[in-house]
């Protein structure tokens, strides 16, 4: 499920938002009526989506997106700017304080769900990323310490005294080996 938290001071938009989101379950919706609200529960839940008005008493939009881009634990969020100004410098002002897309009110349901899906789907994608990598990199650190314990092994094997020169030159290009194996594992 997709959380989404949708910010703004006018009950009216609250209403449409709530019907609106109403026939898609796959939504859950907050809201926060103030700027101020906005940012105490976009810490609580770590909204996946903000639909974020522009206008508002106190903290306005633009700087409740800034305060939001500046939190380590919502980097991932997805900000949408929600408003009713239609100028192309307010949209540009949007995108430079952090907002990743723009929606006019009153907006069409249609171009609303598509954008959320995209977003939702976008989130989605960058789980699935974030995670093959953090898998890769406990592979690579599981190949780190095995390479290491053959590497100390061979060095214990080669301070006994009964090796052969055959035994000796094999536990050689074990080391060779394992010296290589890790420069390849740092390079990945």
């Amino acid at each position: 499920m997709t959380r989404i938290l949708f910010v703004d001071d006018e009950n009216q938009n609250i209403q449409i938002m709530k019907e609106i989101l109403s026939f898609y379950p796959k939504y859950e919706m907050e809201i926060a009526a103030s700027g101020e609200e906005a940012l105490v529960i976009a810490d609580k839940i770590s909204p996946d989506i903000v639909l974020l008005d522009i206008m508002m008493p106190g903290i306005d939009g633009f700087e409740v997106c800034k305060k939001l881009r500046l939190k380590p634990n919502l980097n991932r969020t997805k900000i949408i700017m929600v408003s009713g100004l239609s100028m192309i410098g307010d949209r540009l002002k949007a995108y430079e304080y952090g907002a990743d897309d723009y929606i006019t009110k009153p907006f069409v349901e249609d171009e609303l769900i598509a954008k959320l899906d995209v977003f939702a789907k976008l989130n989605r994608m960058e789980d699935f990323y974030t995670s093959s990598i953090d898998a890769r990199e406990k592979k690579i650190h599981n190949i780190g310490n095995y390479i290491q314990t053959i590497t100390e092994l061979s060095v214990s094997i080669e301070k006994r005294e009964s090796l052969s020169p055959s035994s000796r030159k094999d536990l050689e290009a074990i080391q060779t080996t394992c010296f290589v194996l890790k420069e390849l594992t740092q390079e990945l």
